[in-house]
């Protein structure tokens, strides 16, 4: 049978059983969780999902999603394809950190759209040194970069943008 993908989102109160019902649900509907993210965040809960399986498990799973969102508010749900890429794309693990500049985010997504890489993933946190109380940030993210690049200028300009940022920062290839 084919397979076919779902994409599930939630954000509720942080109280809220959300995740022990979506998951049960997945496991009783004989579906995968292919890639999942969840946090608290202040007094709530987000996260989302990307679910596999048959047509018939994944719309027995959107009835039970539909009388799980009418109870809890906040959960968004979709069918979507699994990702297809017309080049051949190379994963790179991103990692950069530096003292917090409200700007700092939007100029490496921005730098990354630039150099034409697409964003797979890219997570923040902000935190403080623990000796001098220093706000920081820190960034990680998984880039695809088109296999056609030249690495060495791509590499010379993320040199390049921490350098001009003041951003200590890793760029290297994803390995699985």
């Amino acid at each position: 049978m084919t397979e076919q993908h779902l994409v599930i989102s939630f954000l509720n109160e942080a109280s809220a059983t959300v995740l022990q019902e979506l998951t049960q649900f997945i496991a009783q509907g004989a579906c995968e969780v292919e890639r999942m993210r969840f946090a608290h965040l202040g007094q709530h809960q987000s996260g989302f999902m990307h679910i596999k399986g048959t047509w018939m498990a994944l719309a027995k799973l959107e009835k039970q999603l539909e009388v799980l969102s009418r109870s809890q508010e906040g959960i968004f749900y979709v069918r979507t394809e699994a990702a297809v890429y017309k080049d051949p794309l190379v994963a790179y693990i991103v990692q950069v950190i530096g003292i917090y500049q409200p700007d700092t985010l939007h100029k490496v997504v921005q730098f990354f759209n630039t150099q034409e890489l697409l964003i797979n993933e890219i997570a923040t946190t902000r935190y403080f040194t623990v000796h001098t109380q220093t706000p920081m940030l820190s960034i990680q993210s998984t880039v695809l970069v088109p296999a056609d690049h030249s690495l060495a200028h791509l590499r010379e300009a993320f040199i390049l943008f921490c350098e001009e940022n003041n951003l200590d920062a890793m760029f290297e290839p994803e390995r699985n």
